[in-house]
């Protein structure tokens, strides 16, 4: 299987990022390979970064929006231009979808959770045919809606359009690209027409998770689906992927809670406050320099 999956993503289908596009930093070595590739196609929020702690502790190098967002994944603008290709409709989203598959497997990457990687479900699968896919779910789409606008759906209008990440160019990449993107992509809005600086409608947001997961067992073959919630433990996944039950630690991670999310927002909303106390402080002292000039020459 691993055979065809190189041999699949080496070929010259697949076209390499362009030179505008430098590469962040070298890889860590490849983790050892497990087999079957996994391929988490469920939302963030679903227990997502339950899940990438579940597999790495069952021996797999598991990617995560932290990977993207960190610069830890090589090339993370691969990702920018592949969503921005989506949100303009354009003839190559495929090809640059495809580009993106390449750079997971190139990094050393053996399974996939959390947005924006559970968006390209279906192309990864292409790539990959032997993999396995989990799709991380909630109790109700009420739940995942409520979860997300207190949360990462929070994130948009403290940072969309706004300094300082306005002006951090890497981060207004990802803003005007990838973020809106994710919502855009599960139904929330239509490509390209969601308003990040406001928040999301919660309505809308139920709707999308619901038709993702039905969206998601439709193109997934029952064998190769497994449809997990954080309180299924191991046991489920183990069985899905092959692995020995022994294999897996005695407790399932329960990480990156709301509350814990919460104080992530409360250090970022803190963050913008230096940045304009820093910025008025600035101005004062300007003003106060001008002005005492101005005494000085004149008086």
């Amino acid at each position: 299987m691993l055979r065809f999956l190189f041999k699949k993503l080496d070929s010259d289908e697949i076209d390499e990022p362009d030179e505008e596009t430098p590469l962040v930093k070298k890889s860590e070595p490849p983790a050892p390979a497990k087999c079957p590739f996994v391929i988490g196609a469920g939302l963030g929020r679903t227990g997502t970064t339950s899940l990438h702690k579940a597999l790495d502790d069952l021996g797999y190098k598991t990617l995560h929006m932290r990977d993207v967002l960190g610069k830890i994944a090589n090339n993370p603008h691969v990702w920018f231009d592949w969503a921005k290709a989506k949100r303009n409709k354009a003839d190559n989203a495929h090809e640059l979808a495809m580009v993106v598959v390449k750079q997971i497997i190139d990094d050393g990457y053996t399974a996939t959770t959390d947005f924006p990687a559970c968006l390209l479900y279906e192309e990864l699968m292409e790539a990959i045919p032997d993999a396995k896919v989990i799709l991380s779910v909630r109790s109700s789409g009420e739940a995942w809606a409520d979860s997300v606008l207190s949360t990462i759906g929070a994130v948009g209008p403290l940072q969309c359009e706004r300094a300082p990440a306005k002006f951090d160019e890497f981060l207004n990449a990802y803003y005007t690209t990838t973020y809106p993107y994710l919502w855009e992509e599960i139904g929330v809005a239509p490509l390209g027409e969601v308003d990040c600086s406001k928040p999301l409608d919660r309505d809308a947001l139920i709707k999308a998770h619901d038709d993702w997961t039905e969206r998601v067992k439709a193109n997934v073959p029952a064998e190769k689906l497994l449809v997990h919630a954080s309180k299924d433990g191991y046991g489920p996944i183990c069985e899905h992927l092959n692995i020995p039950s022994g294999e897996a630690p005695d407790e399932y991670p329960h990480l990156n809670d709301t509350k814990q999310f919460q104080m992530m927002l409360k250090m970022m909303k803190k963050k913008i406050f230096i940045y304009w106390l820093k910025i008025w402080l600035i101005v004062i002292v300007i003003l106060v320099v001008a002005v005492s000039a101005y005494f000085f020459i004149w008086l």
